[in-house]
């Protein structure tokens, strides 16, 4: 299988496999992206080209912005403070 880096584009896909003498181009018509269902097939044969990180998909993801509440991010600024404040008056004592 002669294929292109992984990349984020989901539009282009070249590729070519080889079979004994025989060469056989594969373009999009035959690309299935992750997470894709085949159904009503008979019979299929199918070769895994990227996974993990590597899926054009992934690759399209972006950056992962983690959600949080106001009142989430309050919480953990006042969890934050307590834990520091119980910090100092534990080095006051000790010493």
């Amino acid at each position: 299988m002669d294929c292109p880096p992984p990349s984020a584009d989901l539009y282009y896909f070249d590729g070519r496999v080889k079979y004994g003498d025989e060469v056989f181009d594969s373009d999009l018509k035959q690309y299935l992206h992750r997470g894709a269902h085949i159904k009503n097939s008979g019979h299929l044969n199918a070769m895994v080209i990227y996974t993990g990180t590597e899926t054009k998909l992934v690759k399209n993801q972006g950056r992962y912005q983690f959600k949080q509440s106001h009142m989430e991010k309050s919480i953990n600024y006042f969890m934050g403070f307590n834990i520091f404040l119980i910090l100092v008056i534990g080095g006051i004592l000790a010493a």
